[in-house]
């Protein structure tokens, strides 16, 4: 294998197929790329079982054919390189880069050992804007489990029935779901793990089309020169539209930037204390946040515009907080029945339909 590659190109290619590469792998392979020059492309290839990448690049081939080469040794000694064209020959498992006047030789690994991809052959294919996905990924993803004895919460599901598409998640405090209506989408229903959809997120790219194809057990994300394959997670999803078919009495309008700053200040004394609680008293177009800890208690009041009656409720504040940051518009719908049921935050004027569900933290009146 002989090729000729300008160092930002490949340097580009190896960013994306490092996103599979596990720092927890106990097979020396699995530390590797695989390097494949044939056609005309140079095309990498990394897995850990769980994720793999495929993507490939335009470069100069004198000579055809693959090899493993270390991940890490490999990218660090690229990033070093200068911005020039970048000459790599392997013989046997000998693997030499030559950039200006800089040479490394480098020893790669046994092609024939790398592990193959999954086939993900389906007529259940749907195509989303990166715009889009990239929403539904940064609104859900945060409120995915870590809990490990609860799989199936570790992922965000996808769940596509009549052209409604939702992406969900929740950890058993909170829930986030992004609702998207697309004509002829597929009826789906699988659960993407937190891990892959985070490293998904980091290398798509503005204004590209993604092509999401499913089979059992495994699911692929195509755009531009790059396929990224996940596996998917087992279990029962919980049944998140009866969760969300709560009826309220009270509705609380204010602005999500206020908001979001008032609750990172009270956080400061929150933080201290243990369940990181957060009291709200609404009543009168004002919603009072306070919080009371050993070390000292905090006091603000904002104004709104409340419809119905006055409640008095407390949170965890990160959990409160995470659901409200993730919003990108001016004002928030809060939605309420009483101090000990779950409450629902919305965008108002949004471009996607979000919904945030919380639960609040049980205290007596007298707490308050």
């Amino acid at each position: 294998m002989k090729i000729i590659i300008n160092q930002s190109d490949l340097l580009k290619q190896i960013n994306i197929a490092q996103k599979a590469i596990s720092a927890r792998t106990t097979m020396q392979v699995l530390e590797g790329i695989l390097f494949e020059a044939k056609d005309g492309y140079l095309t990498l290839l990394a897995t850990d079982f769980d994720m793999a990448i495929i993507t490939k690049t335009a470069c100069t081939i004198e000579e055809e054919g693959s090899i493993v080469i270390n991940s890490t040794l490999f990218g660090n000694i690229t990033r070093k390189l200068p911005d020039s064209p970048v000459s790599i020959t392997v013989k046997d498992k000998n693997i030499k880069i030559k950039c200006e006047s800089i040479e490394f030789n480098l020893t790669g690994l046994d092609p024939i050992e790398y592990p193959s991809l999954p086939e993900v052959e389906t007529d259940k294919k749907l195509l989303i804007s990166e715009e889009l996905l990239s929403k539904s990924i940064k609104h859900t993803l945060f409120s995915t489990s870590i809990d490990d004895t609860r799989p199936a919460l570790m992922g965000v599901l996808l769940d596509i029935e009549r052209d409604n598409i939702n992406f969900v998640s929740l950890d058993g405090y909170r829930l986030s779901r992004v609702r998207i209506n697309i004509d002829d989408a597929p009826d789906i229903k699988v659960i993407i793990p937190a891990r892959s959809l985070g490293e998904l997120v980091k290398i798509i790219e503005p204004g590209q089309d993604i092509k999401i194809s499913t089979m059992s057990g495994h699911i692929l994300f195509e755009f531009g020169d790059t396929k990224f394959y996940s596996r998917l997670l087992e279990g029962k999803f919980v049944d998140y539209v009866s969760i969300l078919n709560e009826k309220y009495s009270s509705y609380v309008k204010i602005n999500r930037q206020s908001m979001v700053d008032s609750l990172e200040r009270i956080s400061l004394l929150a933080r201290e204390d243990k369940a990181r609680l957060v009291k709200i008293l609404l009543d009168d177009n004002t919603l009072e946040i306070k919080s009371n800890t050993e070390i000292g208690d905090g006091y603000e009041k904002l104004s709104c515009e409340l419809e119905g009656e006055g409640i008095n409720i407390a949170f965890n504040n990160k959990y409160l907080l995470e659901g409200i940051k993730v919003i990108d518009t001016d004002e928030i719908k809060i939605n309420l029945k009483g101090m000990i049921n779950p409450v629902t935050i919305e965008p108002i004027d949004g471009d996607i339909d979000y919904t945030y569900l919380v639960l609040p933290v049980k205290l007596k009146s007298e707490e308050f």
